[in-house]
């Protein structure tokens, strides 16, 4: 199974999963954010494997290295904007909207670097 087919099935059990919560339980916490940030993680992580990948064609291990941490950093680092952004314009009435963008980000991060090591070990081989 590619990663793209992976990251697919990620977003659509995350996603069912929102569903899943909000309409048996009607957390608070779960809303628009949440969807949002599905497509936000989907996108982002889809672009960073890109990119990584393509530094393998170079055959340069550092090169694959350097592209992960970088791709890790400005995950992490699009994220605080993107939460920042939301904030700033939408004024959740609580911090909680918070927590299934963090779990999102851990299962799309788990994912991102599970492929990275299968990749690496991939590289090495070669």
């Amino acid at each position: 199974m590619t990663f793209y087919v992976k990251l697919f099935l990620l977003s659509i059990i995350l996603a069912l999963l929102c569903l899943v919560g909000k309409y048996l339980s009607n957390p608070s916490f779960i809303n628009s954010f949440s969807f949002s940030s599905i497509i936000f993680f989907t996108i982002l992580t889809a672009l960073i494997h890109m990119l990584a990948s393509r530094s393998i064609a170079g055959n340069n291990h550092r090169q694959f290295s350097t592209a992960i941490m970088a791709g890790l950093t400005f995950k992490l680092l699009a994220s605080a904007l993107f939460v920042l952004i939301y904030s700033l314009f939408k004024r959740p009435d609580t911090i909680l909207v918070i927590i299934p963008f963090f779990l999102f980000y851990i299962c799309f991060t788990i994912l991102e670097v599970a492929e990275f090591m299968r990749l690496n070990k991939r590289f090495q081989k070669s």
